[in-house]
């Protein structure tokens, strides 16, 4: 597999991250979320699944030719596999990371190929034919010969787990997981941070003799967060269909204590109304944001917290400076000052029915009332 390099080849701010980390980086967003990954364990970067196997992942960055016929880099790789893994029982991939992109040789190429002992055979022919007095002397001979000295069936399960990835840019496999659906500008922020997460977490665990073990489905939900965080829209979507008259008028009929609260202060019936119909939007916004993984996490929860002390301290203010108001007419005043409110939510604007639609909410739940006795009056 092979990736050509882009515009963004010159990582630029990303220079600071290690080979081993951008590749950590890739593998936890790419993997099953009940996978783990590793970093400088098994391998320079490793997986292990949920069913016990793992994947095995060397990396290259070279300005020669890793996979040349008579590479050091490709033959101390496959020795150390066949040194450390052999037979491969629990592993089902053997990778082959190479950045920038090079060619492969003749070998590499065929041993990426081979899938039958036939295939296999041909190849170490082929190596032995080649192995001339002067390369038996090189550096490369002993790792090759660790090769052509294994069991058949090893060379075998060697070929057929074998893969090579090449990338023209390291930062691609990232990228391409988030570049289609945020600006370019985004695209950076999420790709420094995801990188940033990636290099803290295993860091961590190895400082402190650990395994630089992470669970991919965590470290993708850390990643969301921060993209919903950061790439939400200016306005929350209200576009849903409008609610059904005959629904509104059955929630009122019903006379939900919300209701039961606007009736202590002699709200008239079309005030009623409109607090059915935002009360009900302002519900189905909330589901559809929950379901569509917009809202963020404790979010609500502030949001809440939020209306319930602007609600105190407009009951705090009245209560000084409109102490002659009776009861009633100091509810109703409290009830339009929460109305005018302007709030806002994870940062973003909304819309006014969705705020009144929740201080309805809360009235609700008797969390808060509009007239001062209401706990009383409504027990």
């Amino acid at each position: 597999m092979s990736t050509k390099a882009t515009k963004h080849s010159a990582p630029g701010p990303y220079l600071g991250y290690g080979l081993q980390t951008v590749r950590l980086c890739a593998r936890l967003l790419n993997e099953p979320p009940d996978s783990t990954v590793f970093v400088e364990h098994d391998d320079d970067v490793s997986v292990l699944y949920s069913d016990g196997t793992k994947l095995l992942e060397q990396t290259k960055r070279v300005k020669s030719n890793p996979l040349s016929d008579w590479s050091v880099d490709l033959w101390k790789t496959i020795h150390n596999w066949l040194e450390d893994h052999a037979p491969f029982d629990v592993v089902s991939k053997l990778c082959l990371y190479i950045t920038p992109d090079h060619e492969p040789g003749e070998f590499a190429r065929a041993l990426a190929k081979a899938s039958s002992a036939q295939d296999v055979a041909e190849l170490v022919t082929r190596i032995k034919s080649q192995l001339t007095s002067a390369k038996k002397k090189s550096k490369v001979y002993p790792f090759v010969s660790r090769f052509l000295s294994a069991e058949a069936d090893e060379q075998l399960s060697l070929a057929a787990r074998f893969e090579i990835v090449r990338e023209g840019d390291p930062f691609s496999t990232i990228r391409l997981r988030y570049e289609a659906a945020v600006s370019p500008l985004l695209l950076e922020r999420i790709i420094s941070f995801a990188l940033g997460e990636a290099k803290v977490k295993s860091d961590r665990l190895l400082e402190m003799g650990k395994p630089g073990a992470i669970n991919a489905g965590e470290f993708k939900d850390t990643v969301r967060r921060f993209v919903q965080e950061i790439n939400l829209p200016a306005y929350f979507n209200f576009d849903s269909p409008p609610i059904d008259p005959a629904e509104i008028d059955m929630e009122f009929v019903s006379r939900p204590t919300f209701v039961r609260q606007l009736e202590l202060i002699e709200a008239s019936k079309p005030q009623q109304l409109q607090a059915i119909n935002d009360y009900l939007r302002a519900i189905s916004s909330k589901t559809r944001w929950g379901e569509e993984g917009i809202l963020l996490p404790g979010s609500l929860d502030e949001w809440e917290s939020g209306l319930l002390q602007r609600h105190s301290a407009i009951c705090d203010s009245l209560e000084v400076l409109h102490s002659s108001l009776n009861d009633v007419s100091r509810g109703k005043a409290v009830y339009a000052e929460c109305r005018k409110l302007e709030m806002s939510l994870q940062g973003k604007s909304v819309p006014g029915h969705f705020t009144h639609g929740c201080f309805n909410e809360l009235s609700g739940t008797m969390k808060l009332g509009w007239h001062p006795a209401y706990l009383s009056l409504l027990e």
